[in-house]
């Protein structure tokens, strides 16, 4: 009586949170063990993080996603937020994601509010260039 009230998601939406805030996003069945996640995640990793101890862990409370565990059984269904952990604390230089897809990305927000921050410096200097004068 009680599964007939319960909703089953068929499927479940994993966000993988890197320490530089880029995020890799995965769809997996619920009944998917946690062991076939990391196997198809590790891959998508950079080669410096695949060589440290990594996991996948959901935070609060730190619970790390066990090998033999189903998403559904995790409580992961429809979809959850994960976190990147290194084994013994020692964490590799940014980029975490494979290169691949570190390409796909836009710059990082430093670098692009310096751009945005440069561009209209440039745009006055080349109509000062111009002869334009400042509107004041």
């Amino acid at each position: 009586a009680e599964l007939s009230h319960r909703r089953v998601h068929a499927f479940c939406i994993l966000r993988v949170i890197c320490p530089d805030k880029s995020v890799l996003q995965a769809h997996f069945r619920s009944g998917d063990r946690g062991e076939h996640v990391v196997a198809l995640v590790a891959p998508l990793l950079a080669p410096s993080v695949r060589e440290l101890g990594w996991y996948i862990y959901q935070s609060p409370p730190m619970c790390k996603l066990a090998p033999e565990q189903t998403l559904a059984a995790a409580g992961l269904t429809p979809g959850a937020n994960m976190y990147l952990g290194f084994e013994g604390g020692a964490r590799p230089p940014p980029p975490y994601l494979e290169q691949s897809l570190v390409a796909q990305l836009g710059p990082p927000p430093e670098e692009a509010a310096a751009a945005a921050a440069v561009a209209p410096a440039v745009a006055v200097a080349a109509g000062a260039a111009e002869g334009a004068t400042p509107a004041c």
